[in-house]
């Protein structure tokens, strides 16, 4: 890792615990990683910090125990930290967070535009289908983590990645990448809650839910109780009147 991405990564993880997201009392998901499924290989290379042959993929995760009640039983995701490990077989402790929190993700609003856009497009893709397709949005959520508030190419910048074995998980990174930026793309079929889960010492996660309904804004709902109000008033005004007539 560059010496200016340490720099950086300490002074947000400082900030970060001094907000009291790093102490083990307001962690609150506990859970067992069980490996990166499905998933392909790429030679990766973030800051300089190469890995030839890294796993890239569908991380699964089995729930020990969590006070946060969108967790249990189990649950999928992708890594937002190139730089920390997970261990299959390993638990780990959690504190769900916005993924701004996170540190290697950070609150630049292009980055989080992009993110969001890129789980709202094709998470679902990536975790119902082959290993290219989970290793393409890895790829792809590297790219945006580490170069999503400028210009994404897969094959360069800050974080750059190369295909193995003829896999297309690169190239087909690049072109849901592509759509992402593309204005003339149909809008997104899903809309995802996305939560970050932070680890001072071990990679981080994210973990899309579904988005709630959107709740009424007070002058509709408004709106709807004066409409109802006058139609039940000219319903009883017009059995007021047959009652009337029939007399």
């Amino acid at each position: 890792m560059s010496q200016r991405l340490i720099g950086l990564r300490r002074l947000i993880l400082a900030g970060v615990a001094a907000l009291g997201l790093g102490s083990a009392a307001k962690a609150d998901v506990v859970a067992t990683f069980t490996g990166t499924n499905p998933f392909t290989t790429a030679n990766t290379n973030a800051f300089g910090g190469v890995i030839d042959g890294m796993p890239v993929g569908t991380f699964n995760y089995t729930v020990v125990s969590s006070t946060d009640p969108r967790f249990s039983g189990g649950f999928q995701s992708f890594c937002a930290d190139y730089f920390q490990p997970v261990t299959t077989g390993e638990t780990y402790t959690y504190t769900p967070v916005a993924i701004s929190a996170l540190p290697d993700i950070g609150t630049d609003p292009t980055k989080l535009a992009r993110i969001q856009e890129l789980y709202d497009r094709f998470y679902q893709t990536a975790v119902n289908g082959t290993g290219d397709q989970a290793g393409a949005f890895q790829l792809a959520l590297w790219e945006l983590t580490y170069d999503g508030a400028g210009a994404v190419d897969i094959a360069s910048g800050n974080f750059s990645a190369t295909a193995l074995g003829g896999s297309s998980n690169t190239a087909l990174a690049q072109s849901w990448l592509n759509t992402i930026d593309d204005p003339t793309a149909a809008a997104p079929a899903n809309s995802y809650e996305l939560v970050g889960l932070f680890n001072a010492n071990n990679q981080d996660q994210i973990v899309p839910f579904n988005a709630p309904a959107p709740v009424p804004a007070p002058a509709a709902l408004v709106l709807a109780v004066i409409g109802g109000g006058v139609l039940l008033a000219r319903r009883r005004a017009a059995r007021k009147s047959e009652a009337e007539a029939t007399a």
